[in-house]
This record gives structure tokens, sequence and C-alpha cells, in this order.
């Protein structure tokens, strides 16, 4: 398994689409080699934009990458 560092570094530089999840419509998921992660949508600017879920840690990330899309469920 890859250091968290490195998986971080790697979610960031690939394309995901991230599906909202049915309970809450700031929370998006995904599988990313294998792994469930989870983003949260945060209060911008007044917090980060997001905050990520990997492995029981959560990150701050300021700005989102290009690659991401945010995908809303209907």
């Amino acid at each position: 398994m890859k250091p968290i560092n490195n998986v971080l570094r790697d979610i960031q530089q690939t394309k995901i689409t991230w599906v909202a999840t049915k309970d809450d419509p700031t929370i998006f998921e995904a599988f990313f080699n294998g792994e469930h992660v989870r983003l949260r949508l945060n209060d911008f600017p007044d917090e980060p934009l997001y905050t990520l879920f990997l492995r029981d840690k959560a990150v701050d990330i300021e700005e989102g990458p290009t690659a991401w899309h945010l995908q809303h469920k209907i």
C-alpha cells in the first residue's frame, strides 16, 4: 500500500468523477485505486474549498484540481 502522501498527490493529479451521496449533497465519494475516498465541499472562502477523507485521515485542499468533476445526483 502506497504511503498516504503519495496517494494524496496521485488523487490530485488524476481525473476523478466524484458522486454526491444521497444523504448529504456536500459529501461526494469515489474509488481511487481500490480505496474508498470521500470529499466534503466546505463553506469556502471561510474554510478550505474541500476536505478529503482517506484512510481515516482528513486533509484540507485549498484549490480543486481541474481534472475533478463533481456529479450531483438527480
